[in-house]
């Protein structure tokens, strides 16, 4: 019994889906869409509009919506707004619904079936002739009908949580100016149903029996219109030539009138607002560029070199498309952990392209979240700006995530085209392990955008890892070996890897269970062997970048290691060294023991 339950609650949680899910979104944009017809379908009920084949559909359609919403409402997660998380627990789900919505959405959807009902019972009674009757039952579904509009109080709620998914700051300023309009045109819709309701009042002294033309005659069209047109009159304001007869007719446009004046106004200077955002979005860069103008204007700088600065200017402003983390300072108010999460989420997927950092990322998950918050910053390059330059000493190692970055050896010829480095390229990375010199010069053709590494950084977080000082002794041990191959952009991807994986999976030595349980499966014996085939799996993977031609003829820069890793390349040569001597005697031994049974 108990593992059926625990069966089912397994079931039950396979079943809950984030908010911010694209399947979650299209149903909450589908919910919306009811709520938006409601509002303007039920008001003209006052209108005693006929049934039509669309109006039931539509009516069933919502009731059975709103009736699943129910069940379902207990599968989606929610914000915890004071911690940054998505709660997806279902008993915390359960609560926090219980609590909030589901009395309203039980009595709602109450009242949506017995209307259902009722409009079932009034086709029943006119098919049997009872006229009464009938009159009756349609006077009460028009009044609980207009009792579907207290959806309107989760109308609100769902449109921003939709649109907290609009990344464009332009879009969210022109989202929340049609959001004004459609809401000026919705109220007045309703201020014309509730004119003509007020028209329709058993006296003689009413607008619409008293107007020039014969309004209760005429059909549905002319009767809204004419209510609509008086509604607009009231807020420009305007005139015609319907007019309130009575006390109650005239105390309802007084209200109107002076209701009108607060919201009109509002709404101008809500627009005004808005409009002024939209300028302030590049207010900053032409105000730069009015003064960078002046000063050249006011040092006389010669016009070649002034339409040629201009000009990168021009271009550095349409290459920073991207908007950088330093570039949003509220992101510093979140709580670390929050930050740390946000990082990871936005870094390691084009960290992961290496395998150290994704072999890294899997062992030292803690470490590395620490890399992505402190020693990373995001760089943008406009057309033709060099990033490096020969004989620099290089800080820094770099990830290409858009765009693209020519790079040029120094003893290249001037024939030779530069190597292009694409979106999941790095270069430098020598810089992480040895002092490192330039020696080549990378630029941009069309600008390009780039994650940048900081040693120093990088080295203060790992500095204590075991397996991390194997890894940078390894990397050491072959710049030794092979002086004539590496280089700015040297890149075999299979030898770090494999570093990667001899280095960073002894980490279970040194840590204990540090390794994800799966990589001890009978499936995933070895470590590389599993991480191997998880980053084949993933995009992270790309093979090698380079050719062993295109490398070929690179000088690399002065070989000395920095200070904090010069402990680190000793103690990793004595391991490599020590380990090879035990794979010697383990093979000799195997030999001898070989021939021996020979």
């Amino acid at each position: 019994m108990d593992v059926s339950a625990n069966s089912c609650i397994r079931c039950l949680h396979g079943l809950v889906s984030n908010p911010s899910s694209p399947r979650r979104i299209t149903y909450e944009v589908f919910g919306l869409l009811l709520i938006i017809y409601d509002l303007i379908w039920l008001p003209m009920q006052v209108f005693d509009p006929a049934d039509s084949d669309f109006s039931i559909v539509m009516g069933v359609l919502s009731s059975i919506y709103w009736t699943f919403d129910i069940p379902l409402s207990f599968l989606v997660g929610f914000a915890v707004q004071d911690k940054g998380i998505i709660e997806m627990r279902l008993r915390k789900i359960a609560w926090n619904y219980l609590k909030s919505w589901l009395p309203l959405d039980v009595a709602i959807v109450a009242i949506d079936w017995v209307i259902n009902f009722l409009d079932w019972t009034s086709s029943e009674s006119v098919g049997a002739g009872e006229g009464i009757s009938f009159f009756r039952i349609g006077k009460a579904v028009r009044f609980l009908r207009l009792l579907r509009l207290l959806r309107l109080l989760k109308a609100h709620g769902r449109f921003n949580e939709l649109l907290e998914h609009v990344q464009s700051e332009f879009s969210v300023i022109v989202i929340g100016v049609l959001r004004l309009i459609a809401f000026i045109m919705l109220l007045n819709h309703i201020v014309a149903c509730v004119w003509f309701w007020i028209g329709q009042l058993e006296r003689p002294d009413t607008w619409l029996l008293q107007a020039q033309t014969d309004i209760m005659s005429a059909n549905l069209a002319y009767q809204y219109f004419t209510a609509l047109h008086w509604s607009f009159t009231q807020f420009t304001p305007a005139s015609m030539e319907v007019t309130p007869k009575n006390e109650i007719e005239r105390l309802f446009n007084v209200v109107v009138i002076i209701s009108a004046m607060v919201i009109f106004s509002t709404f101008i200077s809500a627009i005004t607002n808005a409009m002024n955002q939209l300028r302030n979005l590049n207010s900053e860069r032409n105000e730069q560029a009015s003064l960078l103008r002046r000063y050249m204007q006011q040092n006389s700088v010669s016009a070649p070199l002034k339409a040629r600065v201009l000009q990168s200017v021009k271009a550095l402003s349409q290459t920073r498309s991207r908007v950088h983390e330093a570039d949003v300072s509220v992101l510093r108010l979140l709580p670390l952990s929050l930050r740390h999460d946000l990082s990871q989420e936005v870094y390691a997927p084009h960290l992961g392209v290496h395998p150290f950092f994704y072999v890294c990322n899997v062992c030292f998950s803690m470490q590395s979240r620490k890399i992505y918050s402190t020693a990373l910053t995001e760089k943008s390059l406009s057309t033709s700006q060099e990033l490096i330059t020969s004989g620099e000493n290089a800080t820094h190692m770099y990830f290409v995530i858009g765009g693209v970055l020519d790079y040029k050896a120094d003893d290249s010829e001037e024939k030779d085209l530069p190597i292009a480095l694409e979106t999941g390229a790095w270069l430098c990375e020598a810089a992480l392990w040895v002092k490192w010199q330039h020696n080549g010069t990378a630029q941009t053709g069309a600008g390009c955008e780039l994650i940048s590494v900081d040693a120093g950084g990088l080295q203060s977080i790992l500095k204590d890892e075991k397996p991390v000082r194997q890894y940078a002794s390894m990397f050491c041990k072959y710049f030794s070996d092979n002086p004539d191959t590496l280089s700015d952009v040297w890149a075999d991807e299979e030898a770090l890897f494999d570093w990667a994986t001899r280095a960073l999976g002894q980490a279970e030595t040194y840590y204990g269970d540090v390794i994800p349980a799966e990589t001890t499966t009978a499936a995933a014996s070895k470590f590389s062997a599993f991480v191997n085939a998880q980053r084949r799996a993933s995009s992270g993977f790309i093979g090698r970048r380079f050719s062993d031609d295109s490398l070929s003829g690179l000088i690399p820069g002065p070989s000395e290691m920095p200070q904090l890793l010069e402990g680190m390349h000793e103690e990793g040569v004595g391991r490599l060294a020590s380990q090879e001597e035990g794979d010697e005697a383990d093979s000799s031994s195997s030999s001898s023991g070989l021939t021996d049974s020979e």
